[in-house]
């Protein structure tokens, strides 16, 4: 397993990170990378501390480099980075390296989330075609806060107050749903799931928690997409 992520453990977001306050400061993969090596001894870990995206216009290698490490031999890329841009490279990296794709993100405040798997050769649509299908209301999203983000005290970018109980919910149905996606082919492994979309809402429009309530939804072409037309 390969984890890359350029953030440090903030104390401000402690709340929503697993493995306590002793660890701030220091790099959340190597930390994590770290953990799992000593505790789960059948799996290997390697952490990278790097972002995506921050290279300067003639050093474009380096970030080559970086990623040729990333995806070599991977049997999956899972997002959980939260962000479109990024989310949008690793979705084409995913699908130019033939490897499957799983992306979680929640929504304002963890009022809700969504999980997407895209497997090649089998899944008929992309992300960019998910993407097309939530613009025109065909795959609808659950709620989020209407309030703005919040910059907590010490913490160098906005984020939102969701609890951790909440967004578990969607964290280890994108770990389900990798496992299923690795299992697929496997006669004795965890069985697959016959959906590539999924949503979960947490809250109803007016901020008062529900219980989860899923819906999954069969990702194909839409007729908008420029990689799939």
């Amino acid at each position: 397993m390969f984890i890359l992520d350029s953030d440090s453990v903030d104390p401000a977001t402690i709340v929503r990170w697993p493995l306590g306050l002793f660890h701030s400061g220091s790099s959340k993969c190597k930390q994590i990378a770290q953990f799992i090596n000593m505790n789960y001894p059948y799996c290997e870990v390697a952490g990278l501390n790097y972002q995506i995206g921050s290279i300067i216009s003639d050093d474009i290698q380096k970030e080559m480099d970086a990623f040729k490490a990333f995806y070599k031999d991977a049997s999956l890329i899972f997002d959980a980075t939260a962000e479109i841009g990024v989310r949008h490279y690793l979705s084409r990296l995913a699908e130019k390296s033939d490897v499957p794709f799983v992306s979680i993100y929640g929504t304002n405040n963890g009022w809700g989330g969504v999980i997407i798997r895209v497997v090649p050769n089998r899944t008929e649509g992309c992300w960019m075609c998910f993407r097309y299908w939530i613009d025109d209301g065909t795959i609808p999203i659950p709620s989020g806060d209407p309030s703005e983000q919040i910059q907590p005290i010490g913490c160098a970018d906005p984020t939102f107050t969701g609890s951790s109980f909440d967004l578990m919910n969607i964290t280890l149905a994108g770990v389900r749903l990798a496992i299923s996606t690795l299992c697929a082919d496997s006669k004795n492994g965890y069985p697959d799931v016959d959906y590539d979309v999924s949503t979960v809402s947490l809250r109803d429009e007016k901020g008062i928690p529900i219980p989860p309530d899923w819906k999954t939804y069969k990702l194909s072409k839409h007729p908008n997409c420029p990689y799939c037309k």
